[in-house]
């Protein structure tokens, strides 16, 4: 009676066990879809030389290009000299925003949002 006993409880053990691992598991591949339709991985499409390569023959195209990069260059000299460091250090030189917190000397809150003023001034000044 001992041993059935003993071992009834090591098979509830064994059950709640694997009932947390697949309650775990499932979870994580939950987040992982979560996050994945967050980030959106799918929609980044890589730069490619051969498939832009077709603009040397589209010169209008090249000129309208060039006219918005003068835009931007604008719009990042008469900006707060903060949003441009931390837009130029993030878009031009790839740093991430801890990284650039650390080399401003500000939170990463406050690139994310020197960041999102620096973008939002770009993006009004393209659009009008």
């Amino acid at each position: 009676l001992h041993r059935v006993d003993r071992r009834q409880r090591q098979m509830c053990i064994r059950d709640r066990f694997r009932s947390f691992l697949f309650t775990v598991v499932t979870n994580l591949i939950i987040d992982r879809e979560r996050r994945a339709k967050v980030r959106d991985h799918d929609a980044h499409e890589p730069f490619s030389d051969t498939l832009y390569s077709t603009w040397n023959n589209e010169p209008e195209k090249c000129a309208g290009i060039a006219e918005k990069l003068i835009e931007i260059e604008n719009v990042l000299e008469n900006i707060n000299p903060h949003h441009k460091s931390a837009f130029v250090l993030c878009r031009v030189e790839g740093k991430a925003y801890r990284e650039i917190s650390d080399i401003l000397g500000v939170s990463v809150s406050t690139v994310e949002k020197y960041i999102s003023a620096a973008l939002m001034a770009i993006r009004n000044k393209v659009q009008d």
